[in-house]
């Protein structure tokens, strides 16, 4: 089974949250607080 990249995870993230809410509306952190992961990625 093939691991997600980084790339993959924060899309997959991102997606998740623009379920919910405007796509304008989302930050960076919001994303990377969504997938457990550091602002750097």
């Amino acid at each position: 089974m093939k691991r997600k990249t980084t790339k993959e995870i924060l899309a997959e993230s991102f997606r998740e949250l623009a379920e919910n809410r405007p796509v304008d509306k989302i930050t960076i952190k919001e994303i990377v607080d969504n997938c457990d992961y550091s602002p750097a990625s």
